[in-house]
């Protein structure tokens, strides 16, 4: 069912929710005494402390692994840390756009469901497979002019006790 802006699960309109703010940090501001603003805290899920939040100058962070050496010691005590760059950071685009290569895949609307997925996994490891052991498969499996559902086949071998019983 697809849902409209103000509707509930339902389809009922319902009062738009407020935006909640409460969990995002903003950076310290400094008052005229050079004093860093306190955030207010609020009670942590399980008791967990808060990670270490660091706002580093543009000197400090002219060289971010440095910095990020230089806040170890801090950081591994709580185990995570966030680190958030100063205004105007702008890091160098590090890929070879000459190079990289990604590959796409083109998803088809009943691909979206798990099943399929796995199947796609599955069949895609098999002709891995295949290739690997230098016996490619070049063409599905059929019976009866019809293509075997070699997940399927897979499936109900299993649920029958396996190839060996």
């Amino acid at each position: 069912m697809k849902r409209g802006r103000g509707s509930d699960i339902n389809g009922r309109a319902s009062e738009p929710h407020a935006f909640d703010l409460t969990g995002v940090r903003m950076p310290p501001v400094n008052d005229p005494q050079g004093k860093a603003r306190k955030i207010p805290q609020r009670p942590r899920m399980f008791g967990l402390p808060e990670a270490p939040t660091f706002y580093p100058s543009a000197e400090e962070f002219a060289d971010p692994l440095e910095y990020i050496q230089k806040i170890r010691p801090e950081a591994e005590k709580a185990g995570i840390c966030k680190i958030v760059p100063p205004a105007g950071w702008n890091p160098p685009f590090s890929l070879d756009t000459k190079r990289f290569r990604f590959k796409t895949r083109i998803q088809q609307l009943n691909s979206l469901e798990g099943k399929t997925r796995s199947n796609l996994n599955y069949l895609d490891q098999l002709y891995k497979f295949h290739a690997q052991q230098g016996n490619p498969l070049t063409k599905m499996p059929q019976l009866d002019h019809r293509p075997i559902d070699l997940y399927d086949l897979r499936n109900e071998v299993a649920t029958r006790g396996g190839y060996q019983k």
